[in-house]
């Protein structure tokens, strides 16, 4: 399982960039659901 920036001292910032804390988390989620499948 892939954990998003938990630990970082400074979170990534919340805006639409692709380092968003948002589409980190979506990616994550894609890569923790998709993996398995293709292993």
């Amino acid at each position: 399982m892939l954990t998003v920036n938990e630990t970082a001292n400074e979170p990534p910032p919340e805006d639409d960039t692709m380092d968003s804390a948002t589409n980190l988390g979506k990616e994550a989620v894609f890569i923790n659901h998709n993996f398995p499948q293709q292993v």
